[in-house]
Parts: structure tokens; sequence; C-alpha cells
């Protein structure tokens, strides 16, 4: 079965959006996609009404096993800070 070329970046923020916007989970590779890249982070935060960011960053936090008092450990943690920050 041959495999598949990786996502555009545009079309990877729409995927993930969708996602979030429809209560499916999201992938690691999506959490990571968000976590790694501050620029796609602040995109997709720009993009996407508060509940559904909250719920990435509850999904992001859970998975990574720190709470908001806890130092980020990813560029997009640093900008994601806690939920109210930014």
């Amino acid at each position: 079965m041959p495999t598949r070329a990786p996502l555009d970046a545009a079309t990877r923020r729409q995927s993930i959006i969708s996602k979030l916007r429809s209560d499916m989970n999201l992938s690691d590779s999506d959490c990571n996609f968000i976590r790694e890249d501050p620029k796609e982070a602040k995109w997709i935060k720009d993009h996407i009404e508060p509940q559904f960011w909250l719920k990435f960053e509850s999904l992001a936090d859970s998975q990574s096993g720190q709470g908001s008092s806890s130092p980020p450990s990813s560029p997009a943690a640093t900008y994601m800070g806690g939920t109210n920050q930014i």
C-alpha cells in the first residue's frame, strides 16, 4: 500500500480545528504539530473558538503530565502559557 504524502501546514491546521470542533480525539502527531511550532499554535488559537482551544490545552496538559503551574516544555507550550495567558 503506498504511503500518503504529509499534509501541508494549512491542511493540517484545518484538520485539527475540525477535529476539535467535532469532539474528535487529536492524534499524537496533531498534538506534536501544535506543541512544536509556536506560529502554528498561535494561528490555531486565533482561528478557533476559545472553548475548543481550552480543550486542546487540557488535552496537552494531560498528555504531558503537567499542570498549569509546571514550566512549559516546548516552544508552543511557552506560547500557550496557561489557559488565560497571551
